[in-house]
């Protein structure tokens, strides 16, 4: 966790020298810096609160395969939010999903040729 965030502040410093050549507004520049790293902040407290949820359903074990797999499961849940966000701003699962049916499209056209 704390290598994380020593990452994170890397990357909202080098941003944050950067993002002034491309937006002269102050306001704006700190709109974007927030948006930007907003889903590290969130991600952080998935972490966290999986633990805590995770612990009043079993007791803290950090060699049980079940205790990962409740945290794991907790932490996705948690995530669901921040994924949603992403695809309404950037249309990842579109772009996923043409992608998915040209590569169904290119398959079923190499099976016509090979026979």
């Amino acid at each position: 966790m704390v290598a994380s965030f020593g990452y994170a502040v890397a990357a909202i410093v080098s941003v944050g020298m950067v993002l002034p050549q491309y937006e002269r507004s102050f306001l704006r520049r700190v709109e974007l810096l927030f948006t930007t790293f907003s889903p590290f902040g969130w991600a952080c407290c998935a972490l966290l609160l999986s633990r805590v949820v995770g612990s009043v359903f079993m007791a803290p074990d950090g060699t049980s395969f079940v205790w990962a797999g409740v945290r794991l499961g907790l932490f996705l849940v948690l995530m669901i939010p921040v994924l949603l966000f992403g695809n309404s701003q950037t249309k990842l699962g579109h772009e996923l999903r043409l992608m998915r049916e040209s590569w169904n499209r290119s398959e079923a056209t190499d099976h016509e040729t090979d026979a």
